[in-house]
């Protein structure tokens, strides 16, 4: 019988969603795992939260996965995760694909079960973690990044988890206060000599090691916990959780911010904007963008 690997509940061979916690079930051809076929380019648009990955110009296959729910049986809350494999691991795909299919299902299954969004999000977190690091074996042990956030329904504060250097991003819309913002922080090299004032930006980012992290999910990542924060936004303005095959053509959070003025309307072709912008740059990485709609605040309170 085969088991779901978010919650390990028995599912049956035919079925799409497992029955306890929600999980979207990858295809088993042949009895055999996912080799990840058919994620050249994937898109996904659940009203006010869509997503697009693709496997960019110069990659022979996508190691980049998203997942995203919506309120409702399976889920008490929009909830997005954005993965990018780690490309110098074995299976690279897989564990991003495992990894953001187990983390929305365990976040879900967390706050249906009453827990606090922050303790929810570190659930599906460490849920993803386990995940990838059980698919370790005797060809090497996968590793991928992982950035999550979770919205409840009809907007109130947004909870951000994160390892790695897959980003969070938030871009107010008009009438919204602030300026676009960073909302993670990345686990690389650069970002800890940026951070200990031993390079400056622009030095660290033409290094070598520019993109070598130093945290990660899956076997090996040490005791690596991961970031969890609470954010409260007022809207109307969007959230955007990306890969570094977008934000090397876009850093700063007003470039993402200039690719996707008007994400808040219709986070699906923010999305798709947002990829098609890295891949007119170069394409040169996997790109993939998950765009969650904040609504805006209105005297009886927030409204889409």
């Amino acid at each position: 019988m085969r088991t779901c690997p978010a919650c390990a509940d028995p599912v049956g061979g035919g079925d799409d969603y497992c029955e306890n916690c929600g999980l979207r079930l990858t295809p088993v051809p042949n009895g055999e795992p996912d080799a990840g076929g058919g994620r050249d380019r994937v898109e996904a648009a659940l009203g006010p939260i869509a997503g697009v990955s693709d496997i960019g110009l110069r990659h022979h296959r996508n190691e980049d996965a998203l997942a995203l729910l919506t309120p409702g049986a399976r889920s008490p809350a929009l909830i997005g995760v954005v993965c990018d494999g780690v490309s110098s691991a074995p299976r690279a795909d897989d564990a991003a694909l495992i990894a953001a299919e187990t983390g929305a299902a365990e976040t879900a299954r967390a706050l249906r079960g009453g827990a606090a969004p922050a303790e929810a999000a570190t659930a599906g977190l460490r849920r993803a973690a386990a995940s990838v690091a059980a698919l370790a074996d005797g060809a090497g042990a996968p590793a991928c990044t992982y950035v999550a956030a979770s919205m409840p329904e009809g907007g109130g504060p947004v909870t951000v988890a994160w390892i790695g250097d897959s980003r969070a991003y938030w871009v107010p819309g008009p009438g919204a206060p602030g300026p676009a913002r960073l909302l993670t922080r990345d686990d690389s090299w650069s970002a800890a000599m940026v951070e200990g004032g031993v390079l400056t930006e622009e030095e660290a980012g033409n290094s070598l090691y520019a993109h070598t992290i130093t945290a990660w999910l899956g076997a090996g990542s040490g005791e690596a916990e991961g970031h969890v924060a609470t954010v409260d936004l007022s809207g109307p303005g969007a959230l955007v959780l990306c890969t570094d095959g977008l934000w090397n053509y876009a850093p700063a959070a007003a470039d993402i911010g200039a690719l996707v003025p008007r994400a808040w309307r219709d986070p699906a072709a923010a999305a798709r904007a947002s990829v098609e912008a890295a891949l007119a740059a170069g394409g040169r990485d996997n790109v993939t963008v998950v765009v969650m709609a904040v609504p805006e605040e209105t005297p009886e309170g927030r409204s889409v």
